[in-house]
C-alpha cells in the first residue's frame, strides 16, 4: 500500500470534511430539514466533493505511477441497465419483509405524503388538495411516476453528486487497501466512509431531539449500511474500473433511499424498518455477498496494477 498517499488522503478528507460539515450546519449553510433551499442543496453537493479534492491533493504527494486511474466513459450499457432496474427491486424486497414482519404498514393511500404535497402547493401559491383528490391521485402518481422518476434522478443528478465521493473513497483509497484482501478493504473503506458522515448524524439528532435516546442504534445503522453498500460499490469499481458506473450505482441507491418507499410503507417500527433499518441492512448484506462471490474465481476482477496485491485473482 502507498501509505503516504492513503494517510494524506484520510487526513485531508476528515479535516476538510468535518470542518465543512460542522461550519455549514453551524451557519445554516447546510440544512437537513424540510426548509432547505436550493443554496443549501448546492452547498451540500460541494461538501460531497471534498473526497475528490482530497484525493487530488493526496495524489500530488505520490509518484505518477502510484496514482490510480480509471475510466469515466463510456458506461457499460448492460451493467448500467441491470443496476438501475435492480435497485427498486432490492428496496421492494427489504420493505416488503418489514411489512410481513409487522414492522411497517403498507399504505397505498400514502396519507403521510399529503401534508408534504400541500406544503409545497402552498409555497407555490396553489390551492391544497382535498382529502378525496389526494387519496385518489397520490397513489397513482407515486406508483406510476414516483419509482421511475426516482430511478431517473438517481442515475443522473444523484450519480453526479455521488461521483465526488466515489472518486475519493473507491477510486483513490480502496486500491491502496486491497493488499489486505478485497473483503477487508471493502469493510475498512465502508467504515471510514460511514464515519465521515458523523457530523450529519449529530445534526440530525440535534434537529430531532426525540431520536437522541437511540443515537447508538442510528450510528450502528449508518455504519452497517455504509459497510455493506461499500462492498457492492467496491466490487463494481474493481471489476469494471469505471468510476462513472460506480457513482451511478450509488446514485441509484440514493434515488430509492429518498424515494416513495417511506410513503408506501408507513409507520416503521425502528430500528428494523425503513431504508436504513436492520432488515434493509440484512438484505443489502445478501446483495453484497452475491456481488462479491459471483465470478470471483474467473479472473474478472480489474484491480488497478499500481495497487494489485500479491496472489490476487
Amino acid at each position: 500500500m502507498k501509505t503516504k498517499g492513503a494517510i494524506v488522503y484520510l487526513l485531508l478528507t476528515y479535516v476538510l470534511g468535518y470542518a465543512a460539515q460542522f461550519l455549514g450546519f453551524r451557519t445554516g449553510i447546510l440544512r437537513l430539514d424540510s426548509e432547505a433551499g436550493l443554496f443549501n442543496y448546492l452547498a451540500f453537493i460541494a461538501v460531497m466533493y471534498v473526497p475528490a479534492l482530497s484525493a487530488w491533493l493526496a495524489s500530488l504527494t505520490e509518484k505518477r505511477e502510484d496514482v490510480t486511474g480509471g475510466a469515466y466513459w463510456p458506461l457499460p450499457v448492460g451493467k448500467t441497465v441491470l443496476w438501475v432496474l435492480a435497485m427498486p427491486v432490492v428496496f421492494l424486497v427489504a420493505h416488503g419483509i418489514t411489512a410481513v414482519m409487522g414492522s411497517a404498514t403498507v399504505s397505498l393511500t400514502m396519507g403521510a405524503l399529503t401534508p408534504q404535497v400541500n406544503d409545497a402547493l402552498r409555497g407555490m401559491g396553489q390551492p391544497e388538495m382535498t382529502p378525496g383528490v389526494a387519496k385518489l391521485a397520490l397513489p397513482i402518481v407515486a406508483l406510476v411516476a414516483g419509482i421511475p422518476v426516482s430511478m431517473a434522478v438517481g442515475a443522473t443528478l444523484l450519480a453526479g453528486i455521488a461521483l465526488g465521493s466515489e472518486i475519493g473513497w473507491r477510486g483513490y483509497l480502496l486500491p491502496k487497501l486491497v493488499r489486505f484482501g478485497r473483503l477487508p478493504a471493502h469493510v475498512l473503506t465502508g467504515l471510514l466512509w460511514g464515519l465521515w458522515f458523523l457530523p450529519c448524524l449529530l445534526q440530525w439528532l440535534s434537529d430531532n431531539p426525540h431520536l437522541r435516546p437511540t443515537a447508538w442504534v442510528l450510528l450502528l445503522q449508518l455504519l452497517g449500511m455504509s459497510i455493506v453498500v461499500s462492498v457492492v460499490l467496491g466490487e463494481v469499481w474493481l471489476r469494471s474500473h469505471n468510476m462513472l458506473l460506480t457513482a451511478l450505482v450509488l446514485g441509484s441507491f440514493l434515488g430509492q433511499q429518498f424515494g416513495v418507499w417511506s410513503y408506501l410503507f408507513e409507520s416503521p417500527r425502528r430500528p428494523w424498518a425503513g431504508g436504513m433499518g436492520f432488515v434493509a441492512i440484512a438484505v443489502w448484506l445478501l446483495v453484497a455477498l452475491v456481488v462479491f462471490y459471483i465470478g470471483r474465481d474467473k479472473g474478472k476482477v480489474a484491480v488497478p496494477a499500481a495497487a494489485e496485491p500479491e496472489g490476487s485473482g
